[in-house]
């Protein structure tokens, strides 16, 4: 093996340096690991960890799948590894056990999204860890949390994804196959679930015992009585849409009183009642991290600059994103022709009832 390194580290070319680290590869993981010498180990570490550097990205990738798993892998080749972009990191933050917490942390906080989506799927990850992962707010990474079983997450991280959740219906989904949600995620989860969401939980709750199904006697009631008065709100905003609708309320002032009292899904509704668009629509307008259907829906409706600046700020607290500029923002939204937005709002209108159809 000593030649081999001795040869490697001298080679120039990329492509011979390549076929000798996957030669030596074999040779340090298959041939003999048993009998390598602390030595060659030491020089092995040495000469990769520097070559890595000067090989192509799709024999760094190779490398990695080979060595990922294995407790022989030095560890500074580990992190090497895993501080290189996200495909080739991924195998080895999903596998190696050269990985300490502190390391995984550190990559966590310092990386990309997609290595924190290969962390959340490393088995038996630490409460620490999955603390680090949740506190970016990626429901990406959030969703593969709530699907590794073996994930330990503290209350507090599960009540971070319980507060996510509720602006993502595939999050939602996925906590409620979740055995292990504590009492406080699902008191705050269980009124904004559909009827079949909800009784997932409810038998999610019951299996583990008398003191959720506790739990259970405890919100149902709520949720019975915040069902009420949802429906009564629902008529209230219905109302409000045809009042403008009439001429007897004015649009603005209207929804500047209901963008007031901070519930998105309420001017959900009401943007959905004057558009005449899918509730559904209006939901994402208010909720995605664009804001050009917001935008467009406004304009298209009349309503002010200062009623669509109002509304955003609402979306991107909602979507948990830093405020958009608000000069910007009425500059864009001033420069915009109503009529141009009126013909793309019908446009929408004729794609949405077409899927209804279809």
């Amino acid at each position: 093996m000593l030649s081999e390194l001795t040869e490697l580290a001298t080679e120039a070319s990329s492509e011979k340096r390549r076929q000798l680290l996957g030669r030596i590869a074999d040779m340090f993981y298959n041939d003999g690991r048993d009998l390598v010498a602390e030595q060659e180990m030491l020089l092995f570490a040495s000469v990769v960890t520097r070559l890595l550097r000067d090989i192509d990205a799709d024999g760094r990738r190779t490398f990695s799948s080979i060595v990922a798993g294995n407790e022989k892998t030095p560890r500074d080749v580990a992190l090497s590894l895993a501080h290189d972009d996200a495909e080739i990191a991924a195998p080895v933050l999903q596998r190696s056990p050269q990985l300490t917490e502190d390391d995984l942390v550190e990559i966590t906080t310092s990386r990309t999204m997609e290595h924190r989506l290969a962390i959340s799927r490393r088995a038996n990850i630490t409460v620490r860890v999955t603390d680090a992962l949740i506190d970016f707010g990626e429901v990406e990474v959030m969703q593969s949390l709530v699907e590794n079983r073996s994930a330990s997450m503290s209350e507090r991280g599960f009540n971070v994804i319980a507060d996510r959740s509720l602006t993502s219906a595939s999050l939602r989904e996925k906590i409620c196959l979740r055995g292990d949600v504590p009492a406080t995620a699902a008191r705050k989860l269980l009124p904004f679930l559909d009827d079949a969401d909800r009784a997932k939980m409810e038998a999610l709750i019951a299996a583990n015992g008398g003191a959720v199904d506790e739990l259970v006697r405890e919100t149902l009631p709520e949720f019975s009585a915040e069902r009420s008065d949802r429906a009564k709100r629902r008529l209230y905003i219905k109302a409000l849409g045809a009042q403008i609708d009439a001429g007897t309320a004015s649009l603005d002032s209207t929804l500047k009183a209901v963008i007031a009292e901070r519930d998105p899904f309420d001017v959900a509704l009401l943007l959905s009642e004057l558009t005449l668009l899918p509730e559904k629509q209006m939901v994402n307008a208010m909720v995605l991290r664009l804001s050009e259907p917001l935008m467009l829906t406004c304009k298209a409706l009349g309503a002010s600059a200062d009623v669509f600046v109002l509304a955003n700020a609402l979306r991107c607290e909602t979507a948990k994103m830093a405020a958009d500029a608000e000069s910007r923002l009425r500059e864009v939204y001033g420069k915009l022709d109503a009529a141009s937005a009126q013909r793309a709002m019908r446009f929408v209108n004729v794609r949405a009832q077409l899927s209804k159809t279809g």
